[in-house]
């Protein structure tokens, strides 16, 4: 298996992982102590799991899938210890989560455009480069 696609099937475990991770974390009863850092624990949490979904899932219309994704995802959560006892849901915290998913998809992005993370093109149907036909004039 080329290097390549390990990394990218690497990247995809952690990032299902880290979200089955952040699932437990955000729903167990009684809150999970940061010590006073908690919006900074929401924006790198959810930057890694940009991070590793980004190089695990490339492409532009994937980055734009996990960005949505992950926000909606990290609201729900967030919805969702409304249930729990002794959670409370914030909105900050959603912000930090969808700021850090943004932050971590912006720096895979870049990392990328900068030749710093070679990008795999996605494979596929419908993912072969476009050829034209010569011109029958």
């Amino acid at each position: 298996m080329p290097r390549n696609a390990l990394f990218r099937r690497t990247s995809r475990l952690a990032f299902v992982v880290g979200l089955v991770i952040a699932a437990v974390l955000s729903l167990i009863p009684g809150a999970v102590p940061v010590h006073g850092h908690d919006k900074t624990a929401h924006l790198a949490a959810y930057g890694l799991l940009a991070i590793a979904g980004s190089i695990g899932f490339p492409g532009s219309t994937m980055r734009w899938v996990l960005f949505f994704g992950l926000s909606v995802y990290g609201g729900l959560l967030e919805v969702g210890q409304m249930f729990v006892p002794n959670r409370f849901s914030s909105g900050l915290d959603a912000a930090a989560n969808t700021a850090g998913a943004l932050i971590g998809i912006s720096l895979v992005a870049l990392s990328a455009r900068f030749g710093w993370l070679p990008e795999p093109s996605p494979t596929g149907p419908g993912t072969e480069p476009r050829v034209d036909a010569p011109d029958d004039r």
